[in-house]
């Protein structure tokens, strides 16, 4: 049953290295918990939820979920009850099994609504209320299934501060942890940090190290959150190399998904340095009227500093304002 938890506890990851710019609003209210219904609905402050493939899955689907662990817990734990009454004669012996089995059950979830909050924290982009709540949450006796959670979250949030080296510290930790052996399924926590490290070394300046580790990548899931995280990837090693020639992507693709989307602005913002750089400006600046809005509550500056200094440039060059719309008649190729 303790597998059977973590697995379900498992999908309950969340990204917040995504698109890293403006700062959230101070708030001294407690972050409500709120879920995305989708990848491209998902807002600030709504935590995205993985399946194995990286898909975002519904708030209904998160339910039945907790609703068929609370169902197999029952269930096991009658069945055992049952077989003690069985095997000892009594029922007493059979209704304390069940009890003891049940208690440690709920034992096992006593943290939940301690993640809960680091969870909609990080969601919500207020990264040093987040940074808090995750160093009282790791310094209590956890389940070790936590542990791999609060090593990304952790690691996410050092991201958010440019402390580089602490953030990969905790993403080898997981990748160690759940790394493959030979070829096959892999659990998601290990894709989002694999696709954090490559990102974070790209960051870092660190771009034979960040390629190599690119190259494992293939192996990721196709579903759509990852499918994001491999634009990102791909962008911030063509935006550090400056070098545009190694995207072979349909770029008004990439550019329809990420503005479909209400939280991915560091995708935005590379793709307009990406059209800045093959000639259209007009393109470019379209995305950067687009990206401030899905850059609120985070920390660009922090976490990728020469992207948020070009941004910074070109808006200032193009006087481009904050709160400015994109153009209403902007051609659009799709």
């Amino acid at each position: 049953m303790a597998d059977q938890h973590q697995s379900d506890a498992s999908t309950a990851l969340t990204r917040i290295s995504d698109a890293v710019s403006l700062p959230a609003v101070p708030s001294s209210l407690e972050p409500e918990w709120r879920l995305a219904r989708s990848l491209e609905e998902a807002r600030v402050g709504e935590v995205m939820m993985l399946d194995q493939n990286g898909n975002v899955l519904s708030p209904g689907r998160i339910r039945w979920i907790w609703a068929r662990s609370w169902l197999t817990a029952s269930a096991m734990g009658a069945a055992l009850g049952v077989s003690s009454a069985l095997l000892l004669g009594s029922a007493a012996f059979g209704g304390a099994t069940l009890g003891i089995y049940l208690g440690a059950f709920l034992w096992q979830l006593r943290h939940r609504a301690a993640l809960r909050k680091v969870l909609a924290l990080c969601a919500a982009g207020r990264r040093d209320e987040a940074r808090a709540a995750l160093a009282d949450l790791e310094s209590q006796r956890l389940p070790a299934h936590y542990r791999p959670i609060l090593d990304m979250l952790s690691g996410n949030l050092f991201f958010l501060q440019g402390k580089f080296e602490d953030a990969l510290q905790r993403y080898e930790r997981v990748i160690q942890r759940y790394r493959p052996m030979g070829r096959g399924a892999t659990h998601p926590i290990y894709w989002i940090c694999a696709f954090n490290r490559v990102q974070l070394l790209a960051s870092a300046g660190d771009l034979e190290r960040a390629r190599a580790f690119r190259a494992e990548l293939e192996d990721a899931p196709r579903g759509s959150y990852f499918e994001m995280d491999r634009m990102l990837t791909d962008l911030l090693l063509a935006f550090h190399a400056g070098d545009v020639s190694a995207l072979d992507a349909d770029l008004y693709e990439w550019a329809k998904a990420a503005l479909k989307t209400n939280r991915f602005g560091l995708n935005v913002v590379l793709l307009a340095w990406v059209f800045h750089r093959r000639g259209d400006d007009d393109m470019a600046r379209m995305l950067l009227r687009e990206a401030p809005s899905r850059l609120t509550g985070h920390y660009l500056m922090d976490s990728a500093p020469r992207v948020h200094a070009w941004m910074e440039a070109k808006r200032a060059e193009w006087n481009i304002r904050d709160g400015e719309e994109a153009y209403d008649d902007f051609p659009l190729p799709w």
